[in-house]
């Protein structure tokens, strides 16, 4: 069973950097038990400037979904100046005592940009001129200060759905009002601490309120918020591109983070951050949601190798000592052992160069020497993808020893676990990472990626037949990147 050692480690260390290997048979579940609370602003029926078709719509559905994502929310619908401020403070204050809270702010109505700032509009204002919003306006600051000021260690998320616009000239179309020259649209905005700030649309350009009950920025809100295990960075990645995609590429949302630690809205199938108290990270990787319970990954006569770091040199005062961690892997080693047939090397509280040492030798005894990767960039949706599998498969088989192949794509989980068992690819690693495919600039599928013993890349291409994926492994022997490189060499 020693071919089965490269898939092992692999997947132990994708575990342990939280990548996503579905080979695992599935995400552990990490829970998110900070407090939630968010504060939803909608304002629509203006005294004295355009009535706005969908914000309150827009509200609504925020407050739902954020519900649904298990945020206590405060939500309030055509606030009056002095009503806006105070449901902001009053926001501030329920904050104040929580213990590293989350926090949301979303407000969607009117909104102006005056000498560099941006302002909120409340129902009773009347902006005449750039003076105008600094009295009867509340800015975008002030909301920023009252949230980081009432609890510096809330991890916080705005969403700020307005811009500017000439409200006589398109009436209930957008939101905002007819900037001075050079202040036209939302300026950009300077966040601190534990916060990320996403704007409907870039600086300087408009918002439109959407042809349905909703605008696009808060449906793709509601969409992606509920996703889970989708870190902050690729969760305002897919509402931009959904905003773009409903208005053509008219809006563009707009982010400004200084986020220091992932964040999900819906932490269900996230990568596991190391705990306090839980498990570590290295045991867990083992582990569905229900205690105990092993998942059933590798074949019996596998070898695993365990390795615990529990007492750290006190020197290093930034790492506290992990007493739980020895008796995780014992725990762990015999669970390999009895069920499963492992044989299992632990390696407990290591220097660098035992460490180092326990590892080669592990790889030396039982690893198999795996000359190259071809890495094979696939999706469930791709006719020419599933033509060429079995031809992947044959491939795979015939030089076992010498070749690994990993499947790899980007999207829904659920979608590919399905994929990945209805074609029956279970004996392949299987990773999903948007990443992997941008550093191989893969542009259309299926492509594939030969990378040789030392990791170098030999060869690559967009593979649709046999004889294309075969030419692969021609390329590298002739030491090209390509059939095509080689031939325009010849020529």
């Amino acid at each position: 069973m020693t071919a089965n050692l490269t898939h092992f480690a692999q997947r132990l260390i994708a575990g342990l950097l939280s990548a996503l290997v579905l080979a695992l048979g599935g995400s552990a579940q990490a829970a998110d038990s900070r407090p939630r609370f968010a504060l939803v602003i909608g304002i629509a029926d203006y005294d004295h400037h355009n009535k706005l078709a969908n914000t309150a719509n827009d509200a609504d559905l925020m407050s739902a979904s954020l519900r649904g994502v298990g945020f206590e929310v405060m939500a309030r619908t055509d606030p009056s100046g002095p009503a806006l401020r105070g449901a902001i403070d009053n926001f501030a204050a329920r904050i104040a005592a929580a213990h590293d809270p989350v926090v949301v702010f979303y407000y969607a109505g009117q909104g102006v940009q005056a000498q560099g700032v941006n302002y909120l509009i409340p129902r009773d204002a009347n902006i005449k001129n750039a003076e105008d919003p600094k009295t009867q306006a509340l800015s975008l600051n002030y909301v920023i200060d009252s949230i980081t000021g009432a609890n510096p260690s809330a991890t916080a998320v705005l969403f700020f759905d307005a811009s500017s616009e000439d409200p006589f000239a398109t009436p209930a179309a957008t939101r905002g009002f007819k900037p001075k020259p050079g202040e036209r649209g939302l300026a950009p905005v300077a966040v601190n601490g534990h916060m990320a700030l996403m704007f409907a649309t870039s600086p300087g350009s408009q918002v439109l309120d959407g042809a349905g009950s909703n605008g696009p920025f808060a449906l793709a809100i509601a969409k992606n918020l509920k996703a889970p295990g989708l870190e902050f960075a690729d969760f305002a990645r897919l509402v931009r591109d959904d905003v773009l995609a409903s208005t053509n590429g008219y809006q563009r949302p707009w982010v400004q983070t200084s986020l220091t630690e992932p964040f999900y809205f819906n932490a269900e199938g996230a990568p596991l951050a190391p705990g306090k108290d839980a498990k570590t990270r290295a045991a867990e990787v083992f582990y569905e949601p229900q205690p105990g319970e092993l998942v059933s990954t590798y074949e019996d006569g596998s070898y695993a190798l365990l390795v615990g770091v529990s007492d750290y040199d006190d020197r290093l005062k930034a790492w506290r000592d992990l007493p739980a961690v020895k008796d995780e892997i014992q725990d762990l080693a015999r669970t390999l052992e009895v069920m499963h047939g492992f044989k299992v090397t632990t390696v407990l509280d290591p220097t660098g160069q035992e460490l180092e040492a326990a590892i080669k030798d592990f790889v030396n005894e039982h690893g198999s020497k795996i000359n190259a990767r071809l890495v094979f960039f696939l999706s469930p949706t791709c006719p020419v993808c599933k033509k060429l599998l079995p031809i992947v498969k044959s491939v795979a088989a015939k030089d076992a020893k010498a070749l690994e192949v990993v499947l790899a794509s980007d999207g829904d989980p659920d979608e590919h676990r399905r994929f990945r068992e209805r074609e029956s690819l279970g004996a392949f690693p299987y990773v999903l990472s948007t990443e992997l495919g941008l550093a191989f600039r893969v542009g259309k599928l299926p492509y594939a990626v030969l990378i040789d013993a030392a990791g170098q890349v030999r060869a690559k291409g967009l593979v649709n037949s046999r004889e294309q994926l075969e030419s692969l492994f021609t390329a590298q022997a002739l030491g090209v990147a390509s059939i095509q490189e080689y031939i325009g060499q010849r020529a």
